[in-house]
């Protein structure tokens, strides 16, 4: 079984906060809601999944306080393997901006938001030739919104 990994978007704060100490999935969850795909709690959060696959960001491409942070947290040089992608991520893929979205049982990469202009994620997944460059909540302005 995979290891469940959120982030979740405070809307009052407006910052993000990793590993924002789930002890039980109940915490966020009301009974009616049944998946942590985009669910705002009562208490103002926007919870997000961790997709399963990492980006191509190599470690000297750190900054010293993404490679301070990431030792802080129990982990070596060694063990780095990209940034871990979450939905609402924001990766650059073929020099377009492309949100990471979630519909119908899949990631999408979404060019164009509320447009046709989109790509199944698994289907470049493992070209590994993309980066994170934000989300959609800190850097909304690096996606095109059609409204």
């Amino acid at each position: 079984m995979r290891e469940i990994i959120i982030r979740a978007w405070d809307v009052i704060n407006q910052k993000m906060e990793y590993n924002p100490g789930v002890r039980r999935m109940e915490d966020w969850l009301s009974p009616e809601i049944n998946n942590l795909i985009e669910y705002c709690n009562e208490n103002g959060f926007i919870l997000m999944l961790y997709i399963g696959f990492n980006d191509n960001t190599k470690w000297g491409e750190l900054t010293k306080e993404g490679q301070k942070k990431w030792i802080e947290d129990g982990n070596s040089k060694n063990e780095w393997n990209g940034k871990k992608i979450y939905r609402g991520d924001i990766i650059n893929f073929e020099d377009k901006n492309w949100e990471i979205c979630f519909e119908n049982g899949h990631y999408y990469l979404w060019w164009e938001k509320d447009s046709k202009v989109m790509s199944k994620f698994a289907e470049i997944a493992f070209a590994n030739q993309y980066k994170i460059v934000g989300n959609i909540y800190e850097d909304p302005e690096l996606v095109k919104r059609i409204n």
